[in-house]
């Protein structure tokens, strides 16, 4: 993994020299590499650093080469354990940036009839309700660590282009729309859950690793989620 990092590093200063609208373009040649068939492998340097300029210049914060290192870990989905204060938010916002970046099936094939089969042509946009990626959902294990998570790392993601949301169990119940954003950051109390919540996220853990998201159809895409704990 040093190797990878040290990849990373490398881009830092090309990163650096970007202007704002440049470094919010990223996610589009992002999206439009993977729709060409490239993986989320492929592109996790270039991705990782642009998620640590992004953080640098709204809040302050650069990844050290060990939060990149717990960032590449939970990708590949393992467990990555860490300590207090050592930066679990901010590690968090690297896998979740990077599998947010991945197309959904149905949103692809809605941009083959609508623009061709040539992703250079494809804007990267919602087409009719669809949208573009997957979805990922950062599941934590109370409503203040999923507000928290959004209301410090929202302008990381706002400067990369990308949408974020919350969903919290002591809330109403969600709307469909709750669910469509490019990320979001869901509190999931054990004692407060309501049932809407609990039956969404089981139906989307279904479309996500069983591959089958026609169980959960109305999103219209598959989803990924990450747990954290505290």
């Amino acid at each position: 993994m040093q190797k990878v990092v040290e990849r990373i590093n490398a881009l830092e200063r090309t990163y650096e020299a970007l202007s704002d609208d440049a470094l919010r373009a990223k996610t589009t040649e992002f999206r439009r590499r993977l729709a060409r068939g490239e993986s989320l492998d492929d592109i996790l340097v270039e991705a990782f650093a642009a998620v640590r300029e992004a953080s640098k210049r709204t809040i302050g914060l650069r990844h050290y080469d060990v939060q990149l290192i717990g960032g590449i870990v939970l990708h590949q989905g393992k467990i990555a354990e860490m300590k207090t204060g050592e930066g679990k938010t901010l590690v968090a916002i690297l896998p979740l940036y990077l599998n947010g970046l991945s197309p959904n099936p149905e949103w692809v094939e809605a941009a083959r009839r609508r623009w061709g089969k040539d992703p250079d042509r494809w804007e990267f946009v919602p087409i009719d309700d669809i949208p573009v990626g997957r979805g990922v959902h950062l599941v934590t294990p109370n409503d203040y660590l999923s507000k928290f998570g959004v209301q410090w790392m929202g302008p990381v993601y706002h400067a990369l282009g990308m949408s974020v949301g919350v969903i919290q169990s002591a809330a109403a119940e969600p709307d469909l729309g709750s669910f469509l954003f490019d990320l979001n950051y869901v509190g999931c109390e054990p004692n407060l859950v309501s049932g809407q919540i609990f039956t969404s996220i089981k139906m989307v853990f279904v479309s996500s690793f069983g591959d089958i998201h026609n169980n959960y159809s109305r999103l219209k895409r598959p989803n990924t989620f990450f747990s954290f704990s505290c």
